[in-house]
């Protein structure tokens, strides 16, 4: 990972972008109820009332919407200090295993990089980290998967490992003839490595 690449960034600017409308919204409601009372024409003339109102249900979605960005935010940071975390825990033992190490590896012509790419002699595997605990059928573990075969075509590599550091320790999951899915700390990792 690039030390200028956060991703997380756009969606907090986001975040802040959309809480500073809210506010603008929450301030033209207010100030429309206060010039309607001080005018004591609130209740006879309900522009100010509906206007107020409609202001009001637009600053709750934009602060609904900005509350999402920014736990958007918050899971794509996470998973990159988990990500870093961990490769930077599992070079040593992967090396002592006989394994070159490659971290934040970019993809030719892409904006895209793999975590890690593994080599030892002829046998090339690329390794992404997940912050997931746990591995489903929805969303998120088909965008990885796909993510995955993308690394493999682009660095024309043998193999592809799903590494999830933080999941509790169980057997491998075979996704395919090419990609497997590792639970738990980088012995675990270690492991699934030598047995291919």
């Amino acid at each position: 990972m690039g030390l200028l690449y956060r991703p997380w960034w756009k969606d907090r600017l986001r975040a802040v972008e959309l809480f500073g409308l809210a506010a603008v919204a929450w301030a033209v409601g207010a100030s429309l109820i206060s010039v309607g009372a001080s005018h004591h024409m609130l209740l006879g003339h309900p522009v100010f009332a509906i206007g107020a109102a409609g202001c009001a249900l637009v600053a709750i979605a934009l602060t609904r919407q900005s509350r999402q960005a920014w736990r958007q935010a918050a899971g794509r940071s996470h998973g990159a200090k988990v990500e870093k975390t961990s490769s930077r825990e599992a070079r040593g033992p992967l090396r002592s295993a006989g394994w070159r190490v490659r971290t934040g590896v970019q993809l030719p012509g892409a904006r895209e990089d793999a975590d890690m790419v593994l080599q030892r002699r002829r046998l090339r595997v690329v390794v992404e980290i997940k912050s997931f605990r746990y591995w489903g059928q929805s969303a998120r573990e088909m965008k990885a998967l796909a993510q995955v075969h993308r690394q493999m075509q682009a660095l024309q590599a043998h193999a592809s490992i799903i590494w999830l550091p933080q999941a509790k320790s169980k057997p491998d999951l075979e996704l395919d003839e090419r990609v497997r899915v590792v639970f738990g700390p980088v012995g675990c990792l270690v492991q699934a490595l030598d047995s291919r």
